[in-house]
């Protein structure tokens, strides 16, 4: 996978949305089990905040891909907003839910079913891009101008 893979979903949402990145690589290269695969970021405060978080939330939630992947807010921020797959999301929300202590989901999976979810999540990427690409060109976001 090409290195400006990482980065294809955070470079088309700056192309529909005005967003802040927290973080614009999906995964690394050179260690891809290093982290989850995910984007952090969020939308620039405007009126159509609501509607555009709603676009890219059924954009995301109408992929059907290796994985099935979530948008939402991020934990432990709650102030981005993350794309992920939604095991992760699952499994990191029902252990914190079960010892009060936040952990990445690296360390609360298995570390086979771990690097599965990472592999999978990487292969989806260019598929989720292209989806997530086709839904904005179909379903026109509201200018955030």
């Amino acid at each position: 996978m090409d290195n400006k893979d990482t980065m294809i979903i955070a470079d088309m949402l700056k192309d529909f949305f005005n967003i802040k990145l927290s973080k614009s690589a999906m995964y690394f290269q050179d260690d891809i089990y290093y982290q989850t695969p995910a984007l952090y970021f969020r939308l620039v405060k405007d009126n159509n905040n609501d509607n555009n978080y709603q676009l890219i939330e059924n954009a995301v939630d109408s992929f059907e891909g290796n994985l099935k992947w979530r948008f939402g807010k991020s934990y432990p921020s709650r102030i981005n907003y993350e794309i992920i797959p939604k095991i992760a999301r699952d499994t990191d929300d029902n252990c914190f839910k079960e010892t009060g202590i936040w952990r990445n989901y690296k360390y609360n999976a298995l570390e086979s079913e771990y690097k599965k979810i990472c592999e999978l999540a990487i292969a989806d990427i260019p598929y989720l891009y292209q989806h997530m690409k086709e839904y904005f060109e179909k379903n026109k976001p509201i200018d955030n101008d």
